[in-house]
């Protein structure tokens, strides 16, 4: 299947997450010359300001690299009680689920809604996704995982990485559908988020794969290491340290443009990067 050549990186840095912005940026368009990437960000002064992104922004340009702030019609959603919170983010902005209901405002072929601490690096990851899809007979490669085993209510889910057809995921009808689950969010009138609402918009949307692809993890193609803060890098499953994985991070660093942001990346991910190191070192 022929590789599309416009790719949108779609993802949401809140909070403490601020740090992951430029890396994630960076990586996405330095790995893939024609992709775009788009970032909601809260709070938006103190993203935007940042060293790393500043260079970010001047090295790779507007038209590739799209930072805004998180709507004001979300402005609450920080304040949603403990027990309803949208998505983890430590507690500190329960704002996961804001990245399946935006529009983003850059166009391309197909759009990967994700994580933001993930470093996008595989080359070929996206003519899996695309093979998945095929497979999966649907605008979309994702998977529905198994489900949570806190029991109560509909606990199905699909990963949190998402590769879907931007004409369809945001076509017309779409945004209605993405506006009625924002209202009752909002409202209080809902019990699932983040990976559980993008399951329902998928099938509203597209339908869900059959069912026998269901927890099927190797149809979720990670593009990259996952450096998570809240993971253990030395589990394989944890942050996706891998021969390959390690084998692209190296290439990564060893761009100028990447030596150009890091040099003031926060001090938050140097310390992940330190720890990654650390696991490269002894491992490979």
């Amino acid at each position: 299947m022929k590789q599309p050549r416009d790719i949108l990186y779609f993802t949401i840095a809140a909070g403490g997450y601020t740090m992951y912005a430029a890396p994630y940026a960076a990586a996405a368009l330095i790995t893939d010359p024609d992709a775009k990437v788009e970032i909601l960000v809260a709070p938006w002064r103190l993203a935007v300001a940042s060293p790393s992104m500043s260079r970010a922004r001047a090295i790779f340009g507007l038209d590739r690299l799209n930072i805004r702030p998180v709507p004001d019609a979300y402005a609450g959603w920080a304040r949603v009680p403990r027990g309803k919170r949208i998505c983890g983010y430590g507690g500190r902005h329960p704002y996961g689920s804001i990245r399946w209901l935006e529009h983003p405002e850059f166009e391309a072929s197909w759009v990967y809604i994700c994580d933001c601490d993930l470093l996008c690096t595989h080359p070929s990851w996206v003519a899996r996704h695309l093979l998945i899809s095929r497979k999966l007979n649907l605008p979309y490669s994702n998977i529905v995982r198994p489900p949570l085993p806190d029991g109560g209510g509909d606990q199905r889910r699909m990963s949190g990485c998402h590769f879907a057809r931007h004409a369809v995921w945001y076509g017309s009808g779409t945004d209605r559908i993405r506006a009625e689950h924002r209202r009752r969010i909002t409202a209080g009138d809902l019990n699932y988020y983040d990976e559980r609402l993008l399951l329902r918009l998928a099938e509203q949307i597209a339908g869900l794969p059959h069912r026998r692809f269901t927890g099927k993890y190797t149809l979720r193609p990670l593009p990259g290491l996952h450096l998570s803060s809240t993971r253990d890098p030395r589990d394989r499953l944890g942050w996706n340290v891998t021969p390959g994985t390690v084998a692209e991070y190296r290439r990564l660093t060893a761009d100028p443009r990447w030596r150009e942001i890091a040099a003031v990346f926060d001090p938050e991910f140097v310390a992940l990067q330190r720890r990654l190191q650390e696991v490269i070192d002894a491992e490979y």
